[in-house]
């Protein structure tokens, strides 16, 4: 995403000057400076409320939530309340807030989910790891700084590093780093998703689990679509880390 929201002490020239819609100048006995806000695609926009309360009723009280502290349950539920793809469901920020397009992808890819799997189709299990990769992804990517892949910096005018760990996003036609397949590219609510055909698993039905095989730890499945029986494509369901060793190590997860 293009465009930065930033803060430039007074003894400094800006940075940039094009697109800039605002500057507030902050003046106190400990700071002096410019806030910044810079938008190219004109994406953002400003607004003004007269309280904490009323910012709470009119804003934020419509977000879902946060996507760094969402539990498996409560992911599960709301997701469950939808038949759209399942990238476009974590782009809904009323569903859930805080995930962004080259998220979305990242955190599908580590958890073996194909973007175009229905909500409400994925398995309870498969919730769990979707819920523990959007949290690791996000943190890991928060650490380093977010991505810059175009021009994004952050507050303070620092480009992320997290671009130069990315396993699907800016990646099309290039082989997937966990199984070598040529990785695809199609667009999902007008979003270019980057994907492994064959790496992430598609969910396209309401599914019915039977029991866990105790001696080799797979489930096997089956799905149905809406009233009419049809046996959708068996996978062997596994509890996988969702990542591996792509990420640094000091990373805390």
């Amino acid at each position: 995403m293009s465009g930065q929201l930033w803060y430039r002490p007074s003894r400094l020239h800006l940075q940039r000057r094009d697109h800039v819609h605002c500057i507030w100048w902050i003046d106190s006995p400990t700071i002096s400076g410019r806030l910044v806000f810079r938008d190219p695609r004109r994406f953002g926009g400003l607004w003004t409320f007269p309280s904490t309360e009323a910012l709470h009723a009119t804003r934020w009280s419509r977000l879902g939530p946060d996507a760094l502290s969402i539990s498996a349950q409560t992911l599960r539920r709301r997701l469950c309340q939808t038949r759209r793809p399942i990238k476009a469901a974590l782009l809904d920020q009323h569903i859930v807030a805080g995930i962004g397009n080259i998220y979305a992808d990242e955190i599908l890819f580590a958890a073996q989910i194909h973007p175009l799997s229905i909500s409400n189709s994925i398995f309870t299990m498969d919730y769990r790891t979707l819920s523990h990769t959007i949290h690791s992804i996000l943190r890991h990517a928060i650490a380093a700084g977010g991505s810059t892949t175009h021009d994004y910096i952050d507050g303070h005018g620092q480009p992320g590093s997290f671009a130069k760990y990315h396993q699907v996003y800016g990646r099309p036609l290039q082989p997937c780093v966990r199984c070598g397949r040529q990785l695809q590219s199609i667009k999902v609510i007008q979003r270019t998703t980057i994907f492994c055909p064959k790496c992430q698993r598609i969910f396209n039905g309401p599914c019915v689990r039977r029991p866990l095989n105790t001696h080799t730890g797979v489930r096997r499945a089956t799905s149905h679509m809406d009233k009419t029986p049809a046996e959708c494509r068996s996978s062997d369901i596994r509890i996988t880390s969702p990542v591996g060793n792509e990420y640094p190590s000091s990373y805390s997860r």
